[in-house]
């Protein structure tokens, strides 16, 4: 009896296994902006999932469920779905939340030198009349103005890009967002990058943030002037935290 004691321990805990870890489908942002909207596919023989949330510190289980996706509010810059077998426990890759950050020196257009921002994987300095970039295109710096290259598309293609300037709370589109704005030293941006439905604030679209740290003014002419400034991209659609 004692030698198949062993095998049968082993046959009933070897059911139960899961195929594979939990794969997410897809993220974004809620309608709020301030919520995200997280799911993953289906996993066969998973009877439970977890999501946990990573901070620099610590993991920190957020909520369970039996469904295949989650709506979560607490924010992290990083998160695991964990999928609960009868004998086995697997966690997805982990998914980062947290925007593109970068400080850059932004000539202005005309001044022969790179005059626009653009986005492949993170944030760069680039020449806006060239058409290669032009589907990357963020925006230029016009003098004391950023512009959305949809205000020249002749030059800068038909990105649409918005802003708003604010000092507190993090304004959310649609509403009061221009396609231009002035700059001055200090200044606090919020950026709509409208790459979804036109003017409508949908999953297509990205949220960002520009400060105005200082400027360089020269002699006021177009060719001298250099904005310094940092810049934050959003990582996942329509999601406003960090900003």
């Amino acid at each position: 009896m004692r030698k198949i004691l062993p095998l049968i321990l082993f046959l009933s805990c070897s059911g139960g296994t899961l195929p594979s870890k939990p794969i997410i489908s897809k993220v974004f942002g809620g309608g709020d902006g301030r919520s995200l909207n997280l799911h993953w596919f289906k996993l066969e023989g998973a009877d439970s999932f977890a999501i946990f949330g990573i901070d620099s510190l610590s993991l920190r289980r957020i909520t369970s469920t039996t469904d295949t996706f989650a709506i979560i509010r607490e924010v992290f810059k990083k998160f695991l779905v964990f999928a609960y077998a009868p004998s086995d426990i697997q966690n997805s890759d982990t998914l980062k939340v947290e925007p593109y950050i970068k400080s850059l020196a932004l000539n202005s257009f005309g001044s022969g030198k790179l005059s626009g921002v653009c986005f492949r994987d993170s944030i760069f300095l680039c020449d806006p009349k060239n058409n290669d970039n032009h589907p990357i295109l963020l925006f230029v710096l016009d003098s004391l103005s950023l512009i959305s290259p949809s205000r020249d598309t002749a030059k800068f293609g038909y990105r649409e890009t918005k802003f708003k300037k604010y000092t507190s709370e993090y304004p959310m589109p649609p509403s009061d967002f221009s396609n231009t704005v002035q700059i001055s030293p200090s200044d606090k941006i919020a950026i709509w990058l409208d790459f979804g439905i036109k003017d409508s604030f949908d999953v297509g679209d990205y949220l960002g943030k520009v400060i105005i740290d200082s400027i360089h003014y020269g002699n006021y002419s177009r060719d001298s002037i250099v904005a310094f400034l940092k810049i934050w991209h959003g990582r996942i659609t329509r999601l406003s935290w960090f900003f």
